[in-house]
């Protein structure tokens, strides 16, 4: 008779939970998944189960508790950040060095601003007319964000407004060609 499983840890990221359980199998405890399939294949899925939950064999608990916790500090204290080293090279390291060190942009130089929701719309409907064409549905919704794109009175760059123009260019013919498709298929013939 198999032995039992029990619940040794429970994730909410499939990712950390397959790194965990390779590393039981790296140390001879077998571990499996409960949920793997339900919880895996949509995390939104995960939390409505209760997590991913992984299993190993009730005689192999204690071992698996103690891999946990070697691999996990044990106290999750403040970690003092002037004392780490995040990779720059001092002073004294530049000058010996024979590579030459780009330094990196401020913040002021390389001004990165956030869309706006007018911006995005705008980006989203080229491709939003070219798949409505096989997806009604979509040339509709398409539609109705161009008309949005156009109405609205927040900014606009030059780029996204060219889009938004060949999206309103595409979206008639494309339109009737859905129509007229959808028609024959419905009706047969005209």
């Amino acid at each position: 008779m198999p032995e039992e499983l029990v619940t040794a840890a429970v994730f909410g990221d499939f990712t950390q939970a397959e790194a965990v359980r390779l590393l039981l199998n790296a140390e001879g405890v077998p571990a499996f998944f409960a949920n793997e399939t339900m919880a895996g294949s949509l995390f939104v899925v995960a939390a409505a189960v209760g997590g991913i939950k992984l299993e190993v064999p009730a005689s192999r608990l204690t071992d698996s508790l103690r891999i946990f916790d070697e691999q996990m500090p044990s106290e999750a204290g403040n970690a003092e950040w002037t004392d780490v080293d995040v990779g720059r090279p001092d002073d004294a390291e530049q000058k010996g060095s024979s590579q030459q060190v780009v330094p990196l942009p401020a913040e002021s130089e390389s001004p990165s601003r956030r869309l706006t929701i007018r911006e995005q719309r705008a980006d989203r409907l080229l491709r939003g007319t070219l798949f409505g064409f096989f997806c009604f549905p979509v040339l509709l919704l398409t539609f109705w964000r161009l008309v949005q794109v156009f109405v609205s009175d927040e900014r606009l760059d030059p780029q996204y407004r060219r889009k938004a123009q060949w999206a309103g260019i595409l979206i008639v013919p494309l339109t009737f060609l859905a129509l007229r498709g959808y028609r024959m298929l419905i009706f047969g013939s005209f």
